[in-house]
């Protein structure tokens, strides 16, 4: 809580112990109150990174955030929380097209990036879509030949849907230069290792020109 810049005034506290019948109570009573918080809210932060992405790649982009409150002890998954930062470079660098692009395929001008949140009790997804170009599964098998991340032989008879799972491999990348936002050949794989570290899963879907979907599920940690 102090982290977060947050404290609790003795009064309140003084308060709860003369209202709470146990201490078993009263420790409830601190952490549901005190202790959890919303995870949605941390996501709010996104917001100025993305602007600042469109806006510095000629793109136009609405973030839109929906869904169910998931109270959660929010400093349990701040790795994943900063690991996430990977997703929305992706989605504004790969998959928002530029202006010019969008209004050329009868697109709104403007791309969206919508996060939704579903609590499921025990656990909670966190889903994320753009109406951008997509992944072409053709263009992640010739650049994981490239790369040297796969041999032809390993990708023969892969589905679509899982040469696309494999944007998550680590060292991979389809972009042909090195820049401050991608292209390091860092990034998604990392998020993958923080969803699971914490006993979640990620996955990906995808149409050509459509856009993207990213469903991660996390365990409440309690």
């Amino acid at each position: 809580m102090v982290d977060n810049g947050h404290a609790i005034p003795v009064s309140e506290i003084m308060e709860k112990i003369r209202k709470n019948q146990s201490l078993e109570d009263l420790k409830f009573d601190i952490y549901k109150n005190y202790l959890l918080s919303d995870i949605k809210e941390k996501f709010f932060m996104y917001r100025y990174l993305v602007e600042e992405l469109a806006a510095n790649q000629g793109k136009a982009v609405d973030l839109e955030f929906s869904g169910d409150k998931v109270l959660v002890e929010c400093a349990q998954f701040s790795n994943f929380i900063d690991s996430s930062i990977h997703l929305f470079r992706n989605m504004v660098d790969h998959g928002i097209e530029t202006e010019d692009e969008r209004i050329e395929k009868a697109k709104p001008q403007r791309g969206k990036i919508k996060v939704e949140f579903k609590n499921n009790g025990e656990s909670f997804l966190i889903k994320l879509t753009d109406d951008g170009r997509g992944i072409d599964p053709e263009i992640i098998r010739i650049k994981l030949l490239e790369k040297g991340l796969k041999s032809e032989k390993e990708l023969n008879n892969i589905d679509d849907l899982d040469i696309i799972d494999m944007i998550f491999l680590p060292g991979f990348s389809t972009k042909e230069e090195v820049s401050d936002i991608s292209g390091r050949g860092i990034g998604l794989d990392a998020v993958r290792f923080q969803v699971e570290k914490i006993g979640g899963t990620i996955s990906v879907s995808s149409h050509v020109d459509q856009g993207t979907n990213f469903v991660i599920e996390l365990p409440v940690i309690k």
